[in-house]
């Protein structure tokens, strides 16, 4: 047997030698080195690029799928629970294999195989909640415990079960499947043989089984689902589901006892370092000095699309601050060109041939997110090359009669092709709004609304007017856009009784201006700044990147007014701090804890383009909390005795030093005291004086 190492050092001469050293050794040989190949190539194989052949296609054409199966079924001591096990791990390799490829195939690129933080799915915790916003990379988690699953052979684990979002929307409303049995082996994997026997080892053995259910929604109206999660059925196994925020806070799951993960996705480093495997270079990635690029990126799903977006046209990427809903249109028009064999030139003409095939799936969209599901039924996929382009295709079977279903790659798509529904019938406009007020359901409606605000904006017009007339896009903004924001701005009573000088919740405040960065108007972002009195209270709020993103831009349309914003007791990452910092002149008032202002002024300290201290000094009333805890800090407050002399003002400032007394260097105490020379007074916090 030869044992191979490969690595990045390897050179094309050791290629050749051991190639031919495995060819000199036989048929067997070549077999088993390409299954190692297999294996081994998100680790080994580069990227698919103009230098470089697509090696991940070329190895797929090997079938090793049979391998676990008949590795177990060959063995004369192997029984009918070993045999399922080894049929499990080769369902489990199968899904991942899908996912790939169904995310090569959609844009022509690759995703980064991402090491993420440990879950605890093999510890003690029996029931695990993944917690996260659409995109945000609940699913990619999901996998990759799946993954190791397959991979790793010291895993505690004898059975793992996964089932996807399309499954999980079918089963929250179906009796379908009625019992375990149905569930495991109807639903996912059958055995070969001796069924029950194999039940009765999972029954029994339940502390080695691990089921996840990814996308659960907040009603669950399977019996079985129940059983499992309630314990009723395998008491012991775990159970790890995903979910967005909405389905945690309402419905079952709020009372559901269980480990809470919260997914957040990409931090500053994570986003560079995906760009640079993506692109397989960093020439390009000078398109995320656009700060509203950049702050998309914290979401994989986005960094995604911005890596497709950039890798079909650097310049453009580098130059358009895109909102999601311009991206999302891109992403419908290249969609299409690719599956359609169109040029540029011909493009807008091929889809308003097309406009047909494009009105039924957004119709087909539309009443899938009605129902809560992600599944597509009665389309007619066969030889369409609109929905060809857009869709993947499952077989469900309900109860006893099979059928044909198909969902987009991401439930994302789904909802925007729903609001192209909405733009292209304006007249049920009305009708969802009101269900995002009255029903339950509008919590999951409202994900329509931001790219449907974005589809009425100026900025997508010349992209939709092949599809949509551009006076009809202009009748529905006029009629609507307002409409929008005050059902989302204002509760059901206050917009019923007219009552709106009310507080107005700090949640409700960040989808609007979600809604208000997708529609790109200065003055309706006034409107908006009107209707709340110029008070953005955002009190305890955890803001990511992109919404600090958005909050940024509605702030910086004020005119003639300045913003009171309040963000005591929020946690905000330094890439959303750096957004913020960029929209102080229009503020009033900057409320926050001591904290927050010293990662503020870290932040600013740090940015080499930042210049608007003398802002941040009025903001603050003149004092600057700082905190030293490690030795970089020394270039810090060499910063801040240049800024210090440079300010406009007289004012004496007050410099707040939080110390950490067992790291704090000789030079670094040089570094305050040459500061503290301009600085006065200054003091230590009492609680880190050392």
């Amino acid at each position: 047997m030869i044992l191979i190492q490969l690595n990045l050092e390897i050179t094309q001469d050791k290629i050749k030698i051991i190639l031919d050293l495995v060819i000199s050794k036989g048929e067997e040989a070549c077999y088993k080195f390409l299954k190692v190949l297999d294996k081994k190539r998100f680790q080994v194989f580069p990227r698919p690029g103009l230098g470089s052949p697509d090696l991940h296609h070329w190895i797929s054409c090997f079938s090793f799928q049979e391998e676990p199966q008949s590795q177990t079924a060959n063995k004369a001591d192997s029984d009918p629970c070993t045999t399922y096990q080894g049929l499990l791990r080769w369902k489990a390799r199968q899904i991942l294999d899908d996912k790939w490829n169904q995310s090569m195939n959609f844009l022509k690129n690759e995703q980064k195989k991402i090491n993420h933080v440990h879950t605890p799915c093999y510890g003690h915790r029996f029931y695990i909640l993944l917690v996260g916003k659409p995109g945000v990379g609940k699913t990619t988690v999901a996998l990759e415990i799946l993954r190791l699953w397959t991979e790793e052979k010291n895993i505690p684990v004898s059975y793992m079960f996964y089932f996807d979002e399309p499954l999980m929307r079918v089963f929250t409303q179906s009796p379908y499947p009625q019992n375990l049995k149905d569930l495991l082996f109807q639903k996912y994997e059958s055995p070969n043989k001796a069924s029950d026997q194999v039940l009765e080892n999972i029954e029994s053995n339940s502390e080695n089984v691990v089921i996840i259910f990814d996308g659960i929604m907040d009603v669950i109206g399977n019996s079985v689902i129940k059983q499992l999660m309630e314990k009723e059925l395998l008491k012991d196994a775990k159970i790890l589901t995903t979910c967005r925020p909405e389905a945690e806070n309402t419905g079952y799951l709020s009372d559901w006892q269980s480990y809470r993960v919260e997914v957040q996705g990409f931090n500053h480093k994570s986003i560079y370092e995906y760009f640079k495997w993506m692109l397989g270079t960093t020439d390009d990635i000078g398109a995320l000095e656009n700060p509203e690029l950049f702050s998309l990126c914290s979401v994989p799903l986005y960094a995604f699309i911005v890596a497709a977006c950039i890798s079909v046209s650097p310049t453009e990427a580098r130059n358009e601050p895109f909102t999601v809903t311009e991206m999302y249109v891109r992403i419908f028009r290249f969609r299409i060109k690719q599956h359609g064999h169109q040029d540029v030139e011909h493009l807008d003409k091929y889809i308003k041939d097309s406009r047909r095939d494009v009105i039924n799936l957004a119709l087909a969209s539309y009443q899938a997110v009605l129902a809560k599901t992600v599944n597509l039924t009665d389309l007619d996929h066969e030889d369409k090359s609109v929905q060809n382009a857009f869709l993947t295709k499952q077989f469900w079977n309900p109860s006893t009669t099979s059928c044909t279903v198909y969902a987009f790659l991401h439930n994302t798509m789904q909802e925007f092709w729903a609001a192209l529904y909405l733009i292209l019938n304006p007249d049920k406009i009305t009708n969802v709004l009101d269900k995002c007020q009255n029903d339950e359901d509008g919590k999951y409606l409202k994900y329509i609304m931001p790219f449907l605000s974005g589809l009425l904006s100026d900025n997508v017009v010349e992209l939709i007017k092949c599809l949509v007339p551009v006076e009809h896009i202009e009748a529905t903004r006029v009629k609507y856009f307002q409409q929008i924001i005050d059902t989302f701005l204002y509760t059901k009573e206050q917009n019923q009784e007219g009552d709106c000088e009310q507080f107005v919740e700090a949640d409700n405040i960040l989808f609007v201006c979600r809604c208000l960065y997708e529609y790109q108007s200065p003055e309706a972002c006034r409107l908006f700044l009107v209707k709340i009195q110029y008070e953005l209270d955002l009190e305890d709020q955890t803001l990511d990147p992109y919404q600090c993103c958005v909050i940024s831009y509605v702030v910086n349309q004020a005119v003639h007014r300045s913003i009171d914003l309040d963000l005591t007791d929020c946690s905000i990452t330094d890439p959303g701090l750096k957004l913020l910092l960029n929209s102080l002149k229009n503020l009033k008032f900057l409320r926050s804890t001591s904290t927050l202002k010293s990662q503020m002024w870290r932040v600013a300290l740090e940015a080499g383009q930042f210049s608007d201290f003398d802002s941040l000094l009025n903001l603050f009333s003149f004092e600057m909390h700082l905190s030293a805890l490690e030795t970089l800090d020394q270039k810090m407050f060499q910063r801040i005795a240049e800024v210090l002399k440079n300010k406009r003002s007289e004012i004496s400032v007050h410099l707040f030093l939080h110390v950490n007394g067992e790291v704090i260097t000789r030079s670094l105490q040089k570094a305050i005291l040459r500061a503290y020379l301009i600085l006065r007074p200054l003091e230590f916090p009492p609680i880190n004086l050392k």
